[in-house]
């Protein structure tokens, strides 16, 4: 065989090699591509809010370190300045009882509670008939007390960023938290107690 030969196999099997691996490099690369935005598209999570039947809100509270997070059923009743009662139990072991008909709150100790009616604007606390500016409202299962209500009659501060979805809840200055300091009256009715 001649060199001249041997040069051409050699060129032709360089050539294949060659155009074999231009082919391979480019599959590899168009597959790693398509891998890639396949795994972003997997890894951003899809949000319909329409089709959501509840509203998140997280809680962060200035006295606790904690963060907590509460489903509420109906985000227009939480833009309109109303916090969910339930959260109130998640944040402080406040005890809450009661239906549509009728609400008992009480601090951890039992000592000191508040009674509500929903749709009315008419309170109790510690005995004490008081009249709110906004009535309270019971939806699905949920009691909602205005926050302005909670600020005047509790020693809690409470606001809420629609932007957020954030409710900051605090207590006034740097006590401990209890529920009613504000409006120690009497004695707590025993029939609020025994429900």
């Amino acid at each position: 065989m001649s060199a001249r030969k041997k040069s051409k196999k050699r060129s032709a099997a360089v050539y294949a090699v060659v155009q074999f691996f231009k082919l391979f490099g480019a599959t590899a690369l168009i597959v790693a591509a398509f891998s890639l935005i396949i795994a972003a598209a997997l890894s951003i999570p899809f949000i319909d809010r329409e089709k959501n039947d509840e509203y998140t809100v997280k809680i962060r509270t200035k006295a606790l370190t904690k963060a907590v997070t509460v489903k509420v059923g109906d985000k227009e009743i939480v833009s309109q300045g109303y916090f969910p009662v339930s959260a109130l139990n998640g944040i402080m072991g406040v005890r809450v009882v009661g239906d549509s008909k009728g609400i008992s709150i009480s601090n951890p100790s039992g000592t000191e509670v508040m009674e509500l009616t929903p749709d009315s604007n008419v309170i109790i606390v510690n005995g004490t008939w008081k009249q709110a500016e906004n009535t309270v409202l019971y939806k699905d299962g949920e009691c909602y007390l205005p926050m302005d209500l909670i600020e005047k009659y509790t020693c809690l501060s409470v606001s809420y960023d629609e932007t957020s979805s954030l409710y900051t809840v605090s207590t006034s200055g740097a006590e401990d938290i209890s529920f009613f300091p504000k409006n120690a009256v009497s004695d707590v009715p025993e029939k609020v107690l025994a429900k």
